[in-house]
């Protein structure tokens, strides 16, 4: 797993430092380390299920018992229950700062439960820590007690080598046991004798706590929560260097001015607001729309571009617009239109060439080439009846021979034509009229044109009978509609 580093926003830092130097981030986080340092804590897995245990009384380790079980505090204080995420939010808890961790869910951090009916937290849960529903709960126990048995057999046949095999059952009763009372820790803070024969773990309800995870995914920023402080809200790769000698430039606070808002609304090509969708304006920093495809955006003054994305059933729309934002100003309406790909809009050409021979037992044959010509369908790929087309019509030549064609065209979201073809030869032995008895061949097929080609050439050869003989030529242009 790749280390972090968990921190503020370093644009918050600086802008903050150069306004309050009582009330920015990182005096804030200093007065958190402070608290962490003077805190006495020992390790409860428990809290891994009721962080907020820290804050019960009742779950305080003995401050003047000293033994191999309970740190010596030599009675200063009591010793708190904690785990290492949530002996942060406990330290962040106890400074006297207007602070709020996790402010409104964002999209991302709701996770919707099989009965639609769970997030993240709920009203029972402190700010900072996060809710879990039993089925999860079970889940990471389940996985937690089988690597644990697997563990510990591994470490007694380290241990024994293979005289630990004459002891199999044993060590394998031995493991169960480890494994239960660990699980039982976790789920219910059981830790007794009778926590090694139970399986209570196997219904661990609910859990209110703080993993490693959700401060690094979820915690907010500095300015997250209005007038509210967070503290977070930001992570970058931790990248070990050995100690060295180097010559480093000097860096120093300078102060910016003061920030203008952007307000406006993302819309499809057809006037349809986005919803939930993410709008970048610099290379690391974005906004997410609202239920009414509204966003805000309160940044430094400077010119920006917004771009932003969405893919619909394959295909891909996106936008961008250039916008300034002014120092203490307010600019509203500001629109952002996703489009289609020009792609998706095609205007295909079909030529249809054919060249007969009528073969006569009596007299001269005949030769014919009739031609059909198809100009300026449109296809629109985003719209179902308008991205399929079907084309019948007849060749006819020397008075008996017909030729049916039945095209089918496709559009594709590459922006390709699919085109599939039927082709009935007919001989007429008699009679004023066609009819089904006088049907000689039939054959069929297809082939795909690929986007912005001309006069793409497919050729079918000798429909025949052995007499009379059918070539076709279908000759095709797809082009990317240029109208609006």
């Amino acid at each position: 797993m790749e280390p972090k580093v968990v921190k503020p926003n370093p644009i918050d830092e600086a802008v903050d430092f150069e306004r309050d130097n009582n009330h920015n981030v990182r005096t804030i986080l200093k007065k958190v380390a402070d608290a962490a340092k003077s805190i006495d804590g020992h390790y409860r897995l428990y809290a891994y299920t009721k962080a907020d245990i820290y804050n019960d009384s009742e779950f305080e380790a003995p401050s003047d018992v000293i033994n191999r079980f309970w740190a010596n505090n030599e009675g200063r204080n009591p010793v708190k229950p904690t785990v290492c995420s949530s002996f942060i939010w406990a330290a962040v808890k106890s400074i006297d700062e207007d602070i709020v961790l996790e402010g409104k869910l964002e999209t991302n951090e709701t996770n919707v439960s099989s009965d639609n009916n769970y997030t993240k937290k709920d009203n029972e849960t402190p700010d900072g820590l996060y809710f879990y529903l039993e089925p999860e709960r079970l889940e990471a126990l389940v996985n937690l007690h089988i690597n644990l048995i697997n563990e510990a057999n591994q470490k007694m046949i380290d241990d024994f080598g293979y005289e630990a095999m004459e002891f199999e059952n044993f060590i394998e009763h031995a493991s169960v046991e480890i494994a239960n009372q660990f699980c039982n820790a976790f789920a219910s803070d059981s830790c007794g004798e009778n926590s090694i024969e139970s399986e209570a773990w196997r219904n661990p309800g609910v859990g209110r706590a703080v993993s490693p995870s959700d401060i690094l995914k979820h915690w907010d920023g500095f300015h997250a929560n209005g007038n509210k402080y967070g503290l977070y809200g930001y992570n970058e790769k931790l990248i070990y260097r050995p100690e060295r000698y180097l010559k480093v430039p000097k860096y120093k606070w300078v102060k910016t001015r003061a920030k203008g808002v952007i307000s406006g609304k993302v819309v499809d090509h057809k006037g349809n607001p986005i919803p939930n969708l993410q709008i970048n304006y610099t290379n690391n920093l974005h906004v997410i729309t609202d239920n009414e495809g509204k966003f805000r955006i309160s940044f430094y003054p400077g010119h920006y571009i917004l771009t932003a994305f969405t893919e619909v059933n394959g295909i891909v729309y996106q936008g961008q617009k250039e916008i300034e934002i002014i120092e203490d100003a307010t600019i509203d309406n500001v629109k952002l239109i996703l489009n289609p790909p020009k792609d998706i809009r095609r205007i295909v050409n079909l030529r249809v060439k054919s060249h007969v021979l009528d073969y006569e037992y009596i007299g001269k044959n005949e030769k014919c080439a009739p031609e059909d010509n198809f100009n300026n369908l449109y296809f629109d790929i985003e719209t179902p009846n308008q991205a399929y087309k079907v084309i019948d019509f007849n060749h006819y030549c020397g008075g008996e021979i017909r030729t049916t064609f039945h095209i089918e065209l496709n559009a594709l979201y590459d922006g390709s034509i699919r085109v599939s073809y039927r082709l009935d030869m007919y001989e007429k032995d008699g009679g004023s009229h066609y009819t089904h008895d006088d049907i000689k061949q039939v054959t069929s097929g297809s082939f795909v044109v690929p986007k912005d080609v001309r006069d793409y050439v497919h050729k079918l050869e000798k429909l025949t009978d052995d007499k009379d003989v059918v070539n076709a030529t279908f000759i095709l242009d797809n082009l990317q509609y240029q109208g609006a």
